[in-house]
């Protein structure tokens, strides 16, 4: 999406690189609350909310997905056995995309992500697709300190 692709402009410059959209790093599609208040959504769509609020894994928005589909695309766009790699994406995408890769069930939510944060990951062993995957930032934000706007994690549009 434009967020994402604008926040990747500029460090593919300074890298002297050319950003490449991958499908599989897309936010979570958000079926029929796309562009709905939490007030529509509950008035349109009586049960959904409620479900979608539980948290379950496997819950499909009507006419979207669910948030295994969602950690299980962003894992296989982090598989894709790259060396090297910056991620300009969504924290709903980032964050499933990252406890898919460190094994972390996807019913389990540890940590949220804030917008423009930088995280970390390392791949070491038998490869980037089946080696060892180490944590090695969660959340730096200490590059946004004379941003403006609050440093507060988001949860999307739901």
């Amino acid at each position: 999406l434009a967020r994402a692709w604008n926040t990747a402009q500029p460090l593919a410059a300074a890298l002297g690189l050319s950003p490449q959209a991958d499908d599989r790093l897309k936010e979570l599609n958000a079926g029929v609350f796309q562009n709905l208040l939490p007030s529509e959504m509950a008035e349109q769509y009586p049960e959904a909310p409620a479900r979608w609020m539980t948290h379950d894994p496997d819950f499909e928005i009507p006419g979207g997905a669910s948030r295994r589909q969602l950690m299980d695309r962003g894992t296989e766009a982090l598989h894709c056995g790259l060396i090297c790699a910056a991620i300009a994406a969504h924290g709903g995408l980032l964050t499933a995309a990252c406890k898919g890769r460190l094994g972390i069930p996807a019913e389990r939510s540890p940590f949220m992500l804030y917008n423009g944060s930088i995280s970390l990951l390392q791949l070491s062993g038998s490869g980037a697709t089946n080696g060892q995957v180490r944590m090695l930032v969660l959340n730096r934000i200490d590059h946004l300190h004379d941003a403006a706007g609050p440093l507060t994690p988001r949860m999307g549009d739901l």
